[in-house]
C-alpha cells in the first residue's frame, strides 16, 4: 500500500493482547500499516530477520497473520519474543510470525518506523490499504516490461488507472535530487559571499593605501 519514498502516510494505533490498552500517546502501539500480497517481499529484496513470509496460504480461510519489522521489534518487545504475540486491530486480531528488515519509507535519511505487513486478502486487511501499487522485479531493463503491466492491468479491469510507473533506482535518485540541489545552492551562496567579503576587503585596503598617502 505505501512504496518506499513515496510521498503519503498514514499510521494506525494497534493493541497486544494480554496488555491494557493504554491511553498515553507515548504508550501506544502505533505503525504504518502496510497492505501486501505474499510475493511483495521477494520482489523488494526484504531481508527475512526471524520466522517466516508471508504465503498464498494466508488467505481469507486462514488465521490472520501479520509481520513487522525490526523497528516494531525493538520498540514494542525489547524483552520479549516478538513471533506468536497477537496484535488486535479493530474487532480482529493477527499473530505475528515473521520479522523483516527495516525499510527507509519517508526519506534515506529519516530513521525506519514501526511497520505492520498483513496480507491484503485477510478479513479486515483491506481496511488498513489506503492506497495500491504494483511492484516487479525484472530480468534486464524493467522499463521494457511497462507495456506487459498495462496490458495485464488493463485485462484485470480496464478501467483502472496505472500511472507513476518508474523504477525503485528512478525514485531513490528523485528523493535524494531536492537535497543536492539545495546543497549545492548553499555552496554557491557560500562562494558568492566569499568573492563579496574578498571584494570588500581589497576596497577596504585601496581606500586605508590612498588615505595614507
Amino acid at each position: 500500500s505505501f512504496l518506499p519514498l513515496s510521498a503519503g502516510e498514514a499510521r494506525i494505533v494497534f493493541g497486544i493482547e494480554g496488555r491494557p490498552q493504554s491511553q498515553n500517546p507515548e504508550d501506544m502501539v502505533i505503525a504504518r500499516p502496510q497492505t501486501v500480497s505474499a510475493g511483495f517481499f521477494d520482489a523488494m529484496g526484504l531481508q527475512l530477520v526471524e520466522g517466516r513470509f508471508l504465503t498464498p496460504l494466508d488467505d481469507e480461510r486462514a488465521t490472520p497473520v501479520a509481520l513487522v519489522n525490526e523497528t516494531f521489534a525493538r520498540r514494542y518487545f525489547p524483552d520479549e519474543e516478538p513471533l506468536g504475540q497477537r496484535l488486535r486491530m479493530g474487532g480482529g486480531a493477527m499473530e505475528i510470525v515473521g520479522i523483516v528488515g527495516d525499510v527507509r519509507h519517508s526519506g534515506l535519511d529519516e530513521e525506519p518506523m514501526p511497520e505492520v505487513y498483513t496480507w491484503y486478502r485477510q478479513p479486515g486487511a483491506g481496511r488498513m490499504a489506503f492506497r495500491m501499487s504494483i511492484v516487479l522485479r525484472t530480468v534486464g531493463d524493467p522499463l521494457g516490461a511497462v507495456s506487459l503491466l498495462r496490458n495485464a492491468v488493463a485485462e484485470a479491469d480496464p478501467k483502472l488507472p496505472l500511472d507513476s510507473v518508474q523504477t525503485m533506482q528512478a525514485r531513490v535518485s528523485s528523493s535524494v535530487a531536492q537535497p543536492r540541489f539545495y546543497a549545492l545552492l548553499l555552496g554557491v551562496f557560500a562562494l558568492l559571499a566569499l568573492a563579496l567579503d574578498r571584494l570588500d576587503d581589497r576596497r577596504r585596503r585601496k581606500r586605508e593605501s590612498e588615505a595614507a598617502r
